[in-house]
């Protein structure tokens, strides 16, 4: 695999060389159906149908902000950047939002291809936007959406 030219116009994150990578932090495939049985399970608590595979403590764990167990970390970084284990929560009105139009119950996860995913246990929704519109470019563009998709649901 030729590593790409990093300041060329063929660089972008949806070229085949990153698309072939099998990075950790990257390069996951799926469908938006099997996505939406990932985010099912989170709104049941770790539970799909009768399969139990996350316990609810595990969940409450992912989807918790777990940076409020580093007391020294600034208290704005806890407060604007909150994650869970794996999952970014929400943070309305920041640059890292996930949504601006629902609260800081929601978590979710985006990608630099263009993804953005939510899920909102008090409305019991969640949003999937698998595009290819590469979200440095553009950072506000899938917010946007996201808040239209918030909106059809409260």
């Amino acid at each position: 695999m030729q590593t790409p030219d990093w300041h060329g116009p063929d660089f972008g994150w949806n070229r085949t060389y990153w698309r072939e990578l099998g990075a950790p932090w990257g390069t996951l495939f799926s469908t938006p159906d099997d996505f939406a049985v990932i985010c099912q399970l989170l709104l049941s608590g770790g539970k799909y149908g009768d399969i139990r595979l996350l316990s609810p403590a595990t969940v409450r764990q992912m989807t918790t902000n777990r940076l409020d167990d580093f007391p020294d970390l600034p208290e704005p970084i806890r407060r604007t950047q909150p994650w869970g284990l794996g999952w970014k929560l929400n943070a309305p009105g920041t640059s890292g939002a996930l949504c601006d139009v629902l609260g800081r119950q929601v978590f979710g996860h985006t990608g630099s291809t263009g993804n953005l995913m939510w899920v909102d246990p008090e409305t019991q929704g969640f949003c999937l936007l698998f595009t290819l519109a590469e979200r440095a470019r553009a950072p506000w563009r899938l917010v946007h959406l996201s808040n239209a998709v918030a909106g059809a649901l409260i």
